[in-house]
């Protein structure tokens, strides 16, 4: 039975032909108040369909708040989260820092009204004062002239994607009608000449996901002056994303923790994600005039921020483990920082460096 979404996906279809799929995705994730990221229903946690690092161990958010405390030598701790989720990590930030005595100011970047309203309470029944106070902001657009730091965890992800198959020739997949009015793939040959040139080298046959960042980060590279931008997420750099290991693609969808099979089944009832290429990531930014100041990954992050006790209980060793372990999070979740006049971070070097990748 179709939903509300599905309903105006093939309304859009009829009207105007087929759609891209990062426009479906827009449609199914972020556009109307049916969409995944839109409504209420739970989706962090165990009770959800996916669970973020902030959710699994206080490890990640300590580790997060001294990456940060070296960046504050540096810019005002004027915090910027991208895509907030239930307001977890930043909840754990702010509290850390004010342990420390940091001032600082905390913006939540939230499109969804209702998962504005869950973090809003999230926070206010811990910091009601530091609200009504204006250090904690909710904000719909980045600041004209922003300093500070801009953090995003799993925020690039779930960005809306083109996916293409390289078959000899390059095609697109879009999303059509079949004769029942049902939603399915199409692919059509692609007509976009620099992704042409881009993977034009590839011998064998692969399927990869394509996002204009250029597009959805346009915001960041325009109106930030000052500070560090800080990702972290799963993915690879292009050396490794165009891997023969991986020419399936890494295109995936969630609900309750399970892997699920369609994107066109249960539309707005479940996550769309696939890995980030952080080749892609770093071209934009040094041609928009920002600096690499560390790409390394989630185990170097953590093992080298925290004096990790040998006497853990057997639950937070579990959590942790989850964290760093190469099989795990650990390196298949990547750290990038970049800066805009901002000089080099000692404390960086320590870290594993994968630039060399990029």
């Amino acid at each position: 039975m179709s939903n509300n979404i599905e309903k105006k996906v093939i309304s859009h279809i009829k009207k105007f032909g087929p759609m891209s799929f990062s426009f479906f995705m827009e449609e199914a994730l972020y556009r109307n108040q049916d969409s995944y990221y839109a409504d209420s229903k739970k989706k962090f946690g165990d009770g959800g369909d996916f669970i973020t690092a902030p959710g699994i161990s206080q490890f990640f958010s300590d580790s997060i708040l001294t990456m940060l405390e070296k960046m504050s030598e540096q810019v005002e701790m004027h915090i910027l989260e991208l895509g907030p989720g239930d307001g977890r990590m930043g909840l754990k930030i702010i509290k850390n820092l004010k342990e420390k005595n940091i001032k600082y100011k905390y913006f939540f970047l939230e499109i969804s009204d209702e998962l504005t309203q869950l973090q809003k309470k999230n926070v206010k029944d811990f910091f009601i004062e530091d609200v009504t106070s204006k250090k904690i902001n909710w904000i719909k657009h980045i600041p004209q002239n922003f300093s500070g730091v801009i953090i995003g965890n799993e925020f690039l992800d779930a960005l809306p994607f083109n996916i293409y198959e390289k078959k000899g020739e390059l095609f697109e997949k879009i999303v059509i009608l079949d004769s029942n009015e049902r939603l399915k793939f199409k692919s059509i040959p692609c007509n976009n000449s620099g992704l042409n040139n881009k993977v034009n080298y590839l011998k064998h046959d692969f399927i990869f996901e394509y996002v204009d960042y250029s597009n959805y980060l346009k915001e960041i590279l325009k109106n930030f002056a000052k500070g560090f931008v800080f990702f972290i997420d799963y993915g690879h750099a292009e050396s490794e994303y165009f891997n023969l290991n991986r020419s399936n693609g890494s295109f995936r969808l969630f609900h309750q923790h399970k892997l699920v099979d369609s994107p066109f089944d249960n539309i707005g009832n479940q996550d769309i994600t696939a890995d980030v290429n952080f080749s892609d990531l770093y071209n934009l930014f040094y041609k928009s005039a920002f600096d690499l100041h560390l790409f390394t990954n989630q185990r170097e992050m953590i093992v080298k921020t925290l004096n990790i006790s040998n006497e853990l209980s057997n639950n937070d060793r579990v959590r942790l483990n989850t964290l760093i372990h190469p099989n795990e999070m650990g390196e298949k979740f990547k750290v990038m920082i970049f800066g805009k006049k901002m000089e080099p971070i000692s404390f960086f070097y320590k870290f594993k460096d994968l630039s060399y990748q990029l």
